[in-house]
């Protein structure tokens, strides 16, 4: 079950970078400031997730949950639904143990 929520995870962040070069062809189009921020944030949240999908610390339900409330609201809803299947399985990981 563990290698189910780091492949979730592994999706999500990569699948960051199809917002990112959504926001960053935006960017190049109207070159507004409305567009850098986001692009930001996305890359930042997607390296964070690529870089510690093999922590210990998203096998934990409520952080994978406040993490997804995130993706969710700032980053992307793309993300937001592969952390939405990471914490299904996680959530499943914690009821097991």
């Amino acid at each position: 079950m563990e290698k189910r929520v780091q492949f979730w995870l592994r999706v999500a962040g990569w699948s960051g970078l199809l917002s990112a070069s959504t926001y960053l062809m935006l960017y190049q189009a109207v070159k507004s400031i409305i567009f850098l921020v986001p692009l930001i944030i996305v890359i930042i949240f997607s390296t964070y997730v690529l870089t510690t999908a093999k922590e210990k610390i998203w096998l934990n339900a409520q952080r994978l949950l406040w993490t997804c409330i995130f993706a969710f609201f700032f980053v992307s809803l793309i993300q937001g639904v592969f952390m939405a299947i990471a914490y299904f399985y996680g959530r499943k990981l914690a009821e097991k143990k």
